[in-house]
């Protein structure tokens, strides 16, 4: 999609689809626009919750990146089972740990409440690494598609389709 130079302008769960071979699909494009190298988007649009700090702060922004930024926030809620933040605001108690540079009290905090589902529960560094470069709070400092595709946490394990299946069951739906 950014490669044919389109940003969604909308990434969040419910926009999340699998088919029936399990393969990730984007559902509604009807806030996308395409995007033009030399142009920022000045408009918010989409959902709010999912919006990189920038949007929120009413500035101009690149589609690409606040699409990453809202694609890190699917990413870290598929793992956890939780939004990482309210708001990608510096008014938020939790978001704003990275307003303020204090990454470990935000790693701290997410880990005080999987331990209430899991005992124990730590998270890899390299899913921190990951996580906290893309919600970087400056757009040119965030990680690319690519960056985010050959990060390290990026290259483990990958259920197949019949692992898959057996975790999505229709009781589950």
């Amino acid at each position: 999609m950014h490669k044919n130079k389109i940003a969604h302008r909308d990434i969040k769960l419910e926009n999340i689809l699998l088919d029936k071979d399990y393969c990730i699909k984007l559902a509604d494009f009807g806030y996308s626009s395409r995007m033009n190298p030399r142009q920022l988007f000045c408009n918010p649009v989409g959902t709010s919750i999912y919006f990189a700090p920038e949007i929120h702060a009413n500035m101009a922004h690149s589609g690409s990146a606040a699409d990453l930024f809202a694609a890190g926030i699917i990413l870290f809620t598929m793992v956890t089972g939780h939004m990482p933040f309210s708001k990608a605001v510096a008014e938020d108690r939790v978001y704003n740990l990275f307003f303020k540079g204090d990454q470990k009290t935000f790693w701290g905090f997410h880990e005080r409440m999987m331990n209430k589902k899991t005992q124990n529960y730590a998270f890899s560094e390299d899913f921190k690494d990951l996580m906290s470069q893309m919600f970087e709070v400056n757009p040119s400092k965030r990680l690319s598609l690519e960056e985010i595709k050959s990060h390290p946490w990026m290259q483990g394990e990958v259920c197949g389709r019949d692992r898959i299946s057996q975790l999505i069951t229709p009781e589950s739906c």
